[in-house]
């Protein structure tokens, strides 16, 4: 690996100084899956290179998802480092939030990076004011090589029908389409990713990493539940990922040992509450602390996630759930999808048909399993994860794709 290299990173992650602030003032989904992802990314990055990150925070718009219409700049570190951070505010209104995001992310990279010619920019996400500053700032000096992290393809990260909203959504993917010009490299979690983008430029396929700082939070703790079978489902509560034909396969079950329990919020929260007042063994906990989740999925006797092949978005992402569940050591059932690789099918329990009745069955199926069963092939899943998926591992594949990728175009 190249030590000259030098790296910058620009995403919203949570610095650790923030987190709690930002957990009070949002109303609705945290997001929590992608500070995780990032939060990897930089563990596996600086394990080989020296790495500045710029941040601007991921956080919904005031008022309806966040109570604060100013996120303030501020440095922050990472761990114990002695070098400092940047986290760059804006104006958290809607439509303004991106022009401002755009704006003052620009003039920092104009003032402060512009001029270096020998600077990697890892991107994370198709996000159109990171972009077009990055479109911009490499019009200057192009030289300037930048990889783009890309988690979800924004056309399907949302489904609302709002005209004022389809309109803006409609603007916002040329920005990006237009932008992506500036990208000399991708990094898609999914192989289906590529056709959206320029198939004539370098990528390598990462469908996920495990965050290995949770390893603390598994150990300590295991399956206890023995009078009680409990189905754990924790994530966004949408349609589109399953949680209604979650529902329904659990009404199936009659065995009062039987227990639904479900962490996270979403659109679909209201029909969660009212199913947990109809059967009292559905438990709805609403959104808790990352460690609070991985401690109850490692008490759990099966995970389950209910997301089907419903809808195009299906071909362009991986759920990071996946890596999250298989890392608790206990078993999981999903449903096959054309984003998840085969080689995963062989450490999870994987359903061909997208029937609420096949879901029931091959719930009921594993935990009718002997404990020892499920607890075996539960850590069979996370020893795959663990010794695959790491930071480390999953991030080499990136720094190597770009080093190889700087040698063969002329910047």
């Amino acid at each position: 690996m190249n030590n000259r290299m030098n790296m910058l990173f620009i995403g919203g992650i949570f610095p650790k100084e923030y987190k709690k602030e930002i957990e009070l003032n949002s109303k609705h989904n945290v997001q929590y899956a992608a500070n995780n992802l990032q939060w990897s990314l930089i563990r596996g990055l600086s394990h080989y290179i020296e790495l500045e990150i710029v941040n601007l925070i991921f956080v919904g718009s005031f008022p309806h998802h966040y109570r604060k219409i100013l996120i303030p700049s501020f440095s922050f570190r990472i761990s114990n480092e002695e070098k400092l951070n940047k986290n760059i505010g804006f104006v958290n209104l809607p439509v303004f939030k991106n022009i401002s995001r755009f704006f003052n992310l620009y003039q920092y990279l104009r003032k402060n990076v512009c001029t270096n010619d020998k600077t990697t920019i890892i991107v994370y996400s198709l996000h159109s004011p990171f972009l077009l500053a990055l479109y911009l700032i490499k019009k200057k000096n192009p030289n300037i090589y930048v990889c783009s992290i890309i988690p979800d393809l924004p056309r399907y990260m949302s489904f609302s029908k709002n005209i004022i909203y389809l309109i803006f959504k409609f603007i916002d993917l040329k920005i990006i389409k237009f932008s992506l010009k500036g990208i000399d490299s991708y990094v898609p979690l999914t192989k289906g990713m590529v056709s959206f983008l320029d198939y004539r430029k370098p990528y390598t396929v990462i469908e996920g990493i495990y965050n290995n700082q949770d390893d603390h939070l598994l150990k300590i703790n295991s399956y206890k539940n023995i009078e009680k079978k409990i189905i754990l489902y924790s994530g966004t509560l949408d349609r589109r990922y399953g949680i209604k034909l979650l529902l329904e396969a659990f009404h199936k079950i009659e065995c009062q040992e039987y227990e639904l329990h479900i962490y996270g919020d979403g659109e679909y929260r209201e029909n969660v509450k009212y199913a947990s007042y109809k059967d009292t063994r559905i438990k709805y906990f609403g959104i808790v602390p990352t460690e609070l989740i991985r401690k109850k999925q490692r008490e759990a006797t099966v995970l389950v996630n209910p997301r089907t092949s419903d809808g195009k978005f299906t071909e362009y992402s991986f759920p990071s759930k996946n890596i999250e569940y298989m890392s608790a050591g206990r078993p999981v059932i999903l449903f096959k999808l054309k984003g998840i690789p085969s080689e995963y099918y062989e450490y999870c329990y994987a359903i061909e048909k997208e029937t609420d009745d096949e879901l029931c069955s091959k719930i009921f199926e594993v935990c009718s399993m002997d404990e020892s069963e499920r607890s075996k092939f539960g850590e069979k899943a996370r020893d795959f994860i663990v010794n695959n998926k790491n930071p480390e591992k999953q991030c080499l594949k990136i720094l190597n794709m770009i080093e190889n990728s700087r040698k063969n175009i002329k910047l």
